[in-house]
């Protein structure tokens, strides 16, 4: 019995040899002659491709766009102050009139001859207030009794002011040379007291007020350049900052600026609303970089530069802008080789390329 188990054992150890020495020589059957076992390869790094652009200091001057609307750089509404029938238009929109000119007749009789009355009120008035005068010095008049009539000669005084304003809103009496914007008025229209009349402005010269950001503030000079985009989008007309607030308006947080342009042709048309370039002061030998190569990371803004063949990362900080451009206040210096293609495809330390 003992013998049976033996030659069994035997057997299996037999057939076990037999079987690896089988699977060693298809093993090396699968190598090629003289092939040695080696480690994989590690994958070669790749090298990004990108474009850069060599910095170097310039002048930049900053320039913010706004809205406003368009003011002739005198105007005046004619009122009425009597009210009336329009007996007379004597204007029409665009035309061209003087100051003191007559444009129109509301009742202006009734109204010339309540002046010459006033005037004549005032005239009688005055003699009256010499004569007490005359006679207080003869001490005939108590100081009491001239006073009530010099407050009569007053009285007169301001009836005659009264009187011309309400004559000259009759004719409606222009203060300003310029040109008529509008008429509010027709013939045979009766009109109640207060009512406008015509609108007039000098359009030889516009200005146009716009509302300024705090941080649009900065930068911006008296006489400083200005534009007025005209309505085709194409055509500008330059002009200067004449004015700029000091105090901010509560209600916007923003600063009252106020630009002039020539008008020649009356291109500028009272109440049209125009965008308004405003150029800043000048800053000279800054570093200014495309807008579009600055990164914003969650606590910094970073750009990329080359540096011996690889990408760098450097944190700067940004100053004035415009649409297009940033200056850089901190970071950057003349020579640096900004990445400006690709900027956001590298890592700080990857091997790039420059393509031409």
């Amino acid at each position: 019995m003992k013998e049976d188990v033996v030659n069994k054992m035997k057997s299996v150890s037999m057939f076990v040899s037999f079987f690896a020495v089988i699977l060693f020589m298809c093993t090396g059957c699968n190598k090629q002659e003289g092939q040695t076992d080696t480690l994989p390869e590690a994958p070669e790094e790749k090298i990004a491709v990108v474009e850069v652009m060599p910095l170097d200091v310039k002048t930049f001057t900053a320039k913010a766009s706004f809205f406003g609307e368009v003011q002739g750089i005198a105007e005046a509404t004619l009122v009425s102050y009597g009210g009336g029938e329009v007996a007379k238009l004597k204007v029409k929109s665009g035309q061209t009139v003087k100051k003191g000119q007559s444009l129109c007749n509301i009742d202006g009789e009734k109204f010339s001859l309540a002046t010459e009355s006033a005037l004549l009120n005032q005239k009688v008035a005055e003699g009256e207030y010499k004569r007490a005068q005359e006679h207080l010095q003869k001490e005939t008049y108590s100081q009491l009794q001239v006073d009530k009539i010099h407050q009569g000669y007053l009285l007169a005084k301001q009836m005659v002011l009264d009187a011309l304003k309400m004559k000259r809103g009759a004719l409606c009496e222009c203060p300003i040379s310029g040109v008529v914007t509008h008429t509010f008025i027709e013939e045979n229209q009766n009109l109640p007291p207060g009512s406008p009349t015509i609108s007039v402005a000098q359009l030889h010269k516009v200005k146009i007020k716009v509302n300024v950001s705090e941080g649009d503030i900065q930068g911006l000079v008296l006489q400083g350049k200005a534009y007025a985009v005209l309505p085709d989008g194409e055509n500008r007309i330059e002009g200067v900052i004449n004015s700029i607030s000091q105090q901010v308006l509560a209600k916007n947080r923003s600063f009252l600026a106020e630009a002039w342009f020539p008008n020649k042709g009356h291109r500028l048309k009272p109440g049209q609303t125009i965008e308004v370039i405003l150029y800043k002061k000048p800053l000279k030998d800054v570093i200014v970089v495309p807008s579009e190569a600055i990164l914003s990371l969650e606590k910094e803004s970073v750009v990329m530069i080359m540096k011996d063949n690889k990408a760098v990362k450097i944190p700067v900080i940004k100053g004035p802008a415009d649409a297009r451009e940033t200056v850089i206040s901190s970071g950057l210096t003349a020579g640096d080789q900004l990445i400006i293609k690709g900027h956001a495809l590298v890592s700080d330390g990857a091997q790039v390329k420059v393509v031409r």
